[in-house]
């Protein structure tokens, strides 16, 4: 009889383990943009912040990572304690270059949720990471040659990119992301 009674107790320890809940320490995390102020640029808009999606990632798996939304609908995060980085962007780099291109301002930072700091507001400040090339003819060279155009190319291999742009165009700039940069100055003179 004892045997059953221990055999009973033991049953019970095991069936109570299993719907014991373990708790997950969590932490919030916030966002909060500070528009580009310090690099003066034509068309730059302060106040875009709206058009901005900002992303979450982890280097470890956390469910709901990586986390992607627009800045204006960005709810604080309930994460576990970790490492995250937060970044965010008015245009990601690929639309940047689409084109004539656009001008792309960009923000990371890498925060870790903690036991010390279970809440935190990343700040970021996303700063131009492109560049705006502007082609000006000379009224010199005006009349003077049929056709005349520049032709800039950045990138090497399969990641190279060129903006031609005529004399008679509209569009006289190209915004490009980093990189080494040549251009072709050419025309049939008249």
């Amino acid at each position: 009889m004892k045997k059953v009674f221990h055999l009973a107790i033991i049953a019970a320890l095991a069936v109570g383990c299993r719907t014991l809940d373990m708790y997950q320490a969590m932490g919030t995390l916030s966002v909060s943009l500070e528009p580009e102020v310090n690099v003066q640029v034509k068309a730059c808009d302060e106040n875009d912040t709206p058009n901005y999606t900002v992303s979450v990632t982890s280097p470890s798996e956390v469910s709901g990572l990586p986390y992607q939304s627009a800045f204006k609908d960005f709810k604080p995060l309930s994460l576990p304690m970790g490492k995250y980085t937060v970044s965010a962007e008015n245009c990601t780099a690929a639309e940047a270059v689409s084109g004539y291109g656009h001008k792309r301002l960009f923000g990371t930072k890498d925060v870790t949720l903690s036991y010390e700091n279970p809440n935190q507001t990343v700040n970021l400040d996303c700063v131009l990471v492109n560049s705006l090339i502007s082609i000006i003819f000379d009224p010199s060279v005006t009349g003077v040659f049929n056709d005349l155009k520049v032709t800039v190319k950045s990138g090497t291999g399969t990641e190279t990119r060129s903006v031609e742009i005529k004399e008679g165009d509209a569009v006289r700039e190209a915004w490009f992301n980093p990189a080494a940069i040549s251009w072709t100055i050419s025309g049939v003179s008249k």
